[in-house]
């Protein structure tokens, strides 16, 4: 069963009650990809956190925003690829509507402070603050405690230990989502 496959997925990239497996994650979200919004999503943002296949990772999100234009989670996982790829301007913007979606929302609030910080335009600190007080998990004020302690915007995003990535079948060439 897909929801099956994509919860089980989404246990182990988040490390919810079975070992954390970046690879199990990507395995299950395969599985689901053809026929499952979310597992798409959740496969592009595991891409992008290991800073890896971001041009088949920018094609699957911008699949997901062509069926949900709305969606504040799949905003926030364009624009996160956008800002992988060095496009901290262009995320800014898928941000910035996710934001008017769930004005407090942390990740969002967090990445909003790190297109700051990479273009040194705004106060990325006060952003990262605010996502500190509503962080989602103990992983994401980890993160947040480092930026604010002056760590690498881009660093450590919450990777999983290295894992081979598969994105075979997946577009490499695909149209750009409109904000």
């Amino acid at each position: 069963h897909p929801g099956a496959l994509f919860s089980l997925g989404y246990l182990h990239d988040r490390g919810w009650g079975v070992v954390r497996d970046g690879a199990m994650a990507q395995d299950l979200y395969i599985a689901v990809a053809p026929r499952e919004l979310m597992a798409k999503n959740n496969l592009a943002y595991l891409w992008a956190r290991q800073n890896g296949l971001l041009e088949q990772a920018l094609c699957l999100s911008a699949e997901t925003l062509a069926a949900e234009p709305d969606n504040m989670v799949f905003l926030d996982t364009y624009g996160f690829i956008l800002l992988r790829m060095n496009q901290p301007a262009r995320a800014d913007a898928y941000f910035r509507k996710a934001l008017k979606i769930a004005p407090d929302h942390p990740t969002v609030m967090e990445h909003i402070g790190d297109v700051m910080a990479m273009t040194g335009k705004g106060d990325a600190q006060e952003w990262w603050r605010r996502a500190t007080a509503k962080a989602l998990d103990d992983r994401q004020s980890a993160r947040l405690a480092a930026k604010l302690a002056g760590g690498a915007v881009m660093d450590g995003l919450d990777q999983h230990t290295p894992f081979p990535l598969r994105g075979e079948g997946f577009a490499r060439d695909c149209g750009v989502p409109a904000v």
